[in-house]
This record gives C-alpha cells, sequence and structure tokens, in this order.
C-alpha cells in the first residue's frame, strides 16, 4: 500500500463517528485522485475503523437502550403481577413502565408505551381510580403516536378513550415531513412504521418525537424532533456523503461545515462524537475529537503518519477520550483550524501551535527593550538628583546651595520621566505578550 501522506496535493481526513464505550461504523475520505488511487483510500479507511472500533469496545446497553430495557423489564412485571391479581404491585410497575418509555423521547417504543398505558389505565378503573385512568389515557393521546396503535383495549379503556377523543386539546396536531436522497429509506415514529420516504404526517402528537429511518442495508439513523415549535422536516442523506461533506471541510477550513456533517453522522452512527483523522502532506497525521452536535472540539492528538495498514489500524486504536498525549480542546482547535476564524485554509500542522514569530513578537522584545533602557536611565538620574542633594547640604555659600537645588530639580525630573516612560513601555509589552 502506498503511503498517503506522502503524495502532496489537498488533505486528507478519515471521519469516524465515536461513541464512549461504543465505535461506530466506518470512516472515509475526500481525496484527491490524481495523486493517491482509490483502492488506497478504501484499504486506510477500513484500517482506521478497525483500529477505532478495537479502541472503543462496545459495552452494555447505554442512554436511551438502557432506558428502554428497564421500561421493558417494568412491564413484564407489571404483567406477571396482573396476572397473579395483584393489582396494586401491577399498577406500580405499569407507572414505572409508563414513565420511564415517556421519559425520553428517543427511548419512546410506541406499541410497548401504549401497552403500559393501556394497562395502566384498566388497573386504575379495576381500583376505582378513574380520574388516574383518564390521565394515562390523556398522556397516551398527548405523547404516543398513533395510540392505541395494534393494541386493543378492553372495553372499559376504549370507552374512556373514546370520550377523551373528541377534547379539542388532545388532538394530534404535529405535522412532520421526511425526505430522501435514496430510494428504499423506511421511517419509524417511536416505533411505529410509517412507509417508505417520502412521508408526510399531520396527525402526530405535537412534543418531541423520535424519528428512525432505515436504509436498504439495514443502517438505522435516529434523530429527535421536537413538533411543538411547528412543523419539523427530515432529510436522510447517505453516511458516504456526510463523511464526503466532513473531509471536504477539513480541507477547506470551514468549521460550521464539519460541525453539521459531523452531527450528521452522530445521528446516523448513534454516536456522541466524531473522530477526524488527517494526513497532513508533510508526512504528519493529527486526530480530532469534536462533538458536532454542540459543536464542540473536545480534543486532539499530532502523531506521525501512517505508512501501512497495520498503522492505520494502530492510529484507529488511539482515537478515543483521554487518549494518550492529548491535547487540550483550545490547542486541538488550533490545530484543527489555524487561521483567524476558522473559515479558510486547510490544517497544516500537526503539533502543539508554536509561538508567534511574526512582527508583534519583535515588537514586545523592542518594547521590553526601550522600557529596561528608560529604567535604567531614570536610575542614573535618581543617583544625580540624589548626589546634587548632597552637594546642596554641603555647599559654603549661597551660590553654590542655589546651583546645587537646580541640578538636584532638573536630575529629579529626569528620573520621573525615565520611570515612567519604562513603566509604560514594560506594561505595553506585558500586553501584547498576553495577546500573543
Amino acid at each position: 500500500m502506498r503511503d498517503p501522506a506522502r503524495r502532496g496535493g489537498p488533505l486528507t481526513a478519515l471521519a469516524l463517528a465515536l461513541a464512549p464505550g461504543a465505535a461506530a461504523a466506518a470512516g472515509s475520505a475526500a481525496t484527491d485522485l490524481t495523486t493517491r488511487s482509490a483502492a488506497a483510500d478504501a484499504e486506510a479507511i477500513e484500517a482506521f475503523r478497525v483500529g477505532v472500533e478495537e479502541g472503543n469496545p462496545t459495552g452494555g446497553p447505554s442512554g436511551p437502550e438502557a432506558g428502554r430495557t428497564a421500561a421493558d423489564a417494568a412491564l413484564a412485571r407489571g404483567e406477571e403481577e396482573y396476572l397473579k391479581a395483584r393489582l396494586r404491585g401491577a399498577e406500580k410497575q405499569f407507572a414505572l413502565a409508563a414513565d420511564t418509555y415517556l421519559s425520553a423521547p428517543e427511548a419512546l417504543d410506541a406499541t410497548r408505551a401504549s401497552r403500559a398505558l393501556t394497562l395502566l389505565a384498566q388497573v386504575h378503573l379495576a381500583l376505582g381510580r378513574t380520574a388516574a385512568a383518564e390521565k394515562a389515557i390523556e398522556r397516551a393521546l398527548r405523547h404516543v403516536p398513533g395510540y392505541p396503535g395494534t393494541w386493543v383495549p378492553p372495553p372499559e379503556v376504549a370507552a374512556l378513550l373514546a370520550r377523551l377523543r373528541t377534547r379539542p386539546d388532545l388532538q394530534p396536531t404535529g405535522r412532520l415531513t421526511v425526505n430522501s436522497e435514496h430510494a428504499g429509506i423506511e421511517v419509524a415514529v417511536a416505533g411505529l412504521a410509517l412507509g417508505p420516504a417520502p412521508v408526510r404526517r399531520d396527525d402526530l402528537p405535537a412534543g418531541p418525537l423520535a424519528v428512525s429511518l432505515t436504509a436498504p442495508d439495514g443502517r438505522v439513523t435516529s434523530t429527535v424532533v421536537d413538533l411543538s415549535t411547528g412543523p419539523a422536516v427530515v432529510t436522510w442523506r447517505p453516511v458516504e456523503r456526510l463523511r464526503s461533506a466532513a473531509a471536504e471541510a477539513v480541507r477547506a477550513g470551514d468549521a460550521a461545515g464539519l460541525f453539521e456533517a459531523a452531527a450528521g453522522l452522530e445521528r446516523t452512527l448513534g454516536a456522541d462524537e466524531t473522530c477526524v483523522g488527517i494526513l497532513e502532506p508533510d508526512g504528519r497525521a493529527l486526530l480530532v475529537r469534536i462533538a458536532g452536535r454542540t459543536r464542540r472540539v473536545q480534543g486532539g492528538r499530532a502523531t506521525p503518519a501512517p505508512d501501512g495498514v497495520a498503522d492505520f489500524v494502530a492510529l484507529g486504536r488511539t482515537c478515543r477520550p483521554g487518549m494518550a498525549g492529548e491535547l487540550s480542546s483550545t490547542e486541538a482547535e488550533r490545530l484543527l483550524f489555524p487561521l483567524a476564524g476558522g473559515v479558510t485554509g486547510p490544517a497544516a500542522v500537526s503539533g502543539p501551535p508554536a509561538s508567534p514569530e511574526g512582527p508583534a513578537r519583535w515588537i514586545t522584545f523592542a518594547l521590553a527593550g526601550l522600557a529596561a533602557t528608560a529604567v535604567g536611565v531614570g536610575g542614573y538620574y535618581a543617583w544625580q538628583a540624589n548626589d546634587a542633594s548632597g552637594r546642596y547640604d554641603r555647599a559654603q555659600s549661597p551660590s553654590a546651595a542655589e546651583r546645587a537645588a537646580d541640578d538636584a530639580r532638573g536630575a529629579a525630573l529626569r528620573a520621573d520621566v525615565g520611570f515612567g516612560t519604562g513603566v509604560l513601555l514594560g506594561g505595553a509589552a506585558l500586553v501584547l505578550t498576553l495577546w500573543e
């Protein structure tokens, strides 16, 4: 495999989505094919992806998955209690399951939430708690798309649902439009299948909802939209396009474009961070971790560029939180977008940012030197003023005393000017130093 870092031309960005404890799918590159072959790119990217996954082994369920697992367990325990006629125990477990399902939009499963809330209402009615049963159905109508879905409620709950469904404040008014740049994308809202994109629905709950888009290869992209603020539009873009956009943004020095592409990668791959690997034309590499959705550079690391497949794997392994030799977020951001504002120009440095060596540095040195000289001159004239003061005290005649007094006043004035000038110049040098 040829070394892609020694072919000159534009930078190459390998973008990976990275979740703490769970690395998500593969990287990609936007490359200059006049300098490197596509096959070499694909080999390097795959090796980098393997390294990231090895460096970030998948753990147990976390975040939304952990919440959904807990809700499923509570629902199962509630059904066991209900079958044993332990209504109070069933009520407690159904309430826990419903609260957990509804606590986070990304964890909401419409079918399971419908079942939990319906059973909770049924238990409330069995215990004579009609108001509590109404509240459970109201929550279902406000937050669960398509309630009750395929779950058929018992007659007493169905009667309560029919009565509450006529209330104007419980009418679903959320509008969602889902588009796709690729055919065959299946759309689901809170686990409720809506069919292939494009999809438009005007009868969804006006609140936060999880939208899942499933590609033909089985890859799932998830995002949360809040329909309470108005209609929402979701557009599915292929992962490859997002990776290419991230790479192009790095090459162009476009911070906003990089964060936008990284946010799309993170949503698509279910990750919290994006790991960007940059191969420098001078034979060095830079790893930078960014959080696209919060638009923050998390950290980074400069390292020699890989020479082969094994080196790309090793490079990927190091791209994780707390990586050895990790730079601060500020240092990493300067490396990623070294020019002012981070708007133009590729990242072409691979170590901690060098100290400024431009005109400002030389002005600082000059001011510091002049400040020291002025203080020295002030000290000299202060000594002269002190000597004149001594001659005034020893004067034997009025004329000698007057000459000594004039000398003392002149020397003291020059000393004051010297000290004042030194303080001003020293202050200016300090300000420039801090600014640099």
